[in-house]
This record gives C-alpha cells, structure tokens and sequence, in this order.
C-alpha cells in the first residue's frame, strides 16, 4: 500500500539575476507485507518526504558566449523499518540536505559544462546501532564540441562521493528477495568514483543516436562479498569495501527507413555492456550484455511497437556467486 502526494509550482520571466525559480515537493508512505502461508511473516515501512528548490539565472555574456545555470537546494528525510520474521534492517532515519551548481557557458560551436553539489547525510538508528553523519562532495566538468551541424563529440571528468546507505550500514539477516543472508558494516566510509566519459551524438538525418565509452575507477568501492558460509540455509553476504574498476559501453541508433502513405517506420538498435573488476576477481550483480532490436511504426495517433532483447549470459562472476 502506498500514498503518495507530489507538489510542483514555478514562476518564469523574473527580473534581475534570476529569470525564474521552481519549488517540487513529494511526501511519500509505503508498506508491503511478506506472507508465510496465510500469516504476515514481514512486515516493511518506508515513510520520508523530499523537497526541491532551484532558481534558474538569466544568461549573460561571459567570454563572447553565453552563460547559463542554476543553483539550488534539496533535503531528504526517510524513515524506514521492518517487522518480523526476515527484519534484516532495523528502524533508521536518513536525513540528507544538499546544495547544488550547474553552469554551461556556450561559444561558437562549443558547450562547456560544470558542476558541484555538497551533501550533508544523517544516519540515525535505533536499538544501540552506532549513528553515522558524512559531509561528501562531487564535481563535474565536460565541454562538447559540434564538428558538423548533426554530429557532436563530447569528453567529461567527474568525481563522486556516495555515503552508505542504511542497508550497507545495518542489514543483519536473511533477506529472501537476494537470497541471502546480509550483513551490514556500521564502520562504512563513502566511497569515491573518478569516471572519463566520451560521447559521439548525431542528432538530426534518418539515423540519429549516441555512443557512449565510460571508465570509472572507485575507491572504497561498497559490495557485499560472499563468504563462502551459510547463514538460515542462505549464503552469507557480508558488505565489504575495495577499490574498483568499472568499463563499459552504451550504443543507441534509430533510422526512420521510411516515411510513406501508411505511416513513418523507425527501427531502433541498442546495445549496453560493463565489465566491473575489484582486487583481481569480477565483482558481484554485473550485468552481462544486452542487445535490443525494436521496429515502430507510427501513423497519426495510433502507433504500433515490436520490441526484441537478448540478453547473454554472465561469464565473469564474482568468487561465490552463481
């Protein structure tokens, strides 16, 4: 059972360093409970609100191009618990503020972007758990440049901070929806990533689509590591931090192949893989390749879709795990 209530208001053409401001809201209150027969074996709460303000700025000259942002800030809070037989995570609450940045100054064929955002996380839990507060940052700062009038090419640095989450801190249990047993480390650090991205976009023509190659290499890398040991009949997975390196590669093509009397035909190509590598073994949850082929075709309001994914298997998979 879940209510919801979202909020959304906004005012555009302001006068002075703001061209305008945006408020969203959302309040959220959820419960599911797990059934043992006829009886309620687990009982799982998540109650929490979220809000949202963030002002654009009017664009001004800066370099002989054009500068144009926003700045903002957000608070989170969720309270969430489980009762009962599987309660592997004990009531805690997450209050998070954050402040944040985005600037993107255009010039002649080229778009420079930047970014950062300051987070400050709240931990509190219940039952002599140990309360955790972190202060974590992250920056961005990427420049595209369009070398046709369809065709760009982008490149972006970024460096992430991620503070533990409420299950990485304080699972202790059998959690049958990852059939295992899960122990939390209350001691976590957050972990940091440092990603290269490289983007090749085409944007207009009867074959428009983007091709994405990312490398991220993370300290204090945070995944539940298989022990090897059976906790209630399930594997123990106990969460652990490494560095870490994630590859991969994303691939989006459409070609409209005809616009005739029965209506425009698109087919579409997509292809996703990652290869995620922690201390010399593959890491734990990857997800293999995908490959996905999809025809469209649309006629005034009426639009008929085949969509295909194979999707192969894992190969490289973590020591313990299937």
């Amino acid at each position: 059972e879940q209510d919801r209530v979202d909020f959304a208001a906004g005012l555009r053409g302001l006068d002075g360093p703001f061209s305008g401001v945006e408020v969203r809201a959302v309040y959220g209150d959820y419960e599911h409970a797990e059934l043992e027969g006829d009886e309620v074996g687990t009982l799982f709460l998540n109650e929490g609100h979220e809000w949202r303000v963030e002002a654009t700025q009017a664009s001004m000259a800066l370099f002989g191009g054009e500068l144009d942002g926003s700045i903002g800030v957000q608070q989170r809070v969720q309270d969430r618990e489980s009762i009962g037989a599987e309660a592997f995570l004990p009531e805690h609450e997450v209050d998070q503020w954050a402040a944040f940045v985005v600037e993107e100054l255009h010039l002649d064929g080229v778009t420079v972007e930047g970014g950062f955002r300051f987070e400050a996380t709240d931990i509190d839990a219940v039952g002599g758990r140990r309360d955790r507060q972190f202060r974590t940052w992250s920056a961005s700062l990427g420049a595209s440049y369009e070398f046709t009038r369809d065709m760009s090419i982008a490149l972006s640095f970024s460096r992430t901070e991620r503070p533990p989450t409420g299950e990485e801190l304080y699972s202790d249990g059998a959690h049958l929806a990852t059939a295992g047993f899960e122990v939390g480390d209350d001691a976590l650090d957050p972990e940091t990533a440092w990603s290269t991205e490289l983007s090749l976009k085409r944007r207009n023509g009867p074959v428009t689509g983007a091709l994405n190659l990312y490398r991220t290499s993370f300290d204090d890398f945070i995944v539940p590591v298989a022990t090897g040991r059976e906790m209630d009949e399930l594997p123990e997975r106990v969460y652990r931090q490494a560095d870490a390196r994630f590859v991969g590669a994303e691939l989006d093509l459409s070609w409209s192949a005809c616009d005739c009397d029965f209506g425009e035909l698109v087919f579409e190509l997509g292809a996703d893989a990652v290869r995620g590598r922690s201390l010399g073994d593959a890491l734990p949850r990857i997800a293999p390749r995908r490959v996905r082929l999809a025809g469209q075709l649309r006629r005034d309001r009426a639009e008929l879709r085949v969509e295909a994914m194979h999707v192969a298997g894992q190969r490289r998979t973590a020591p313990g795990e299937t």
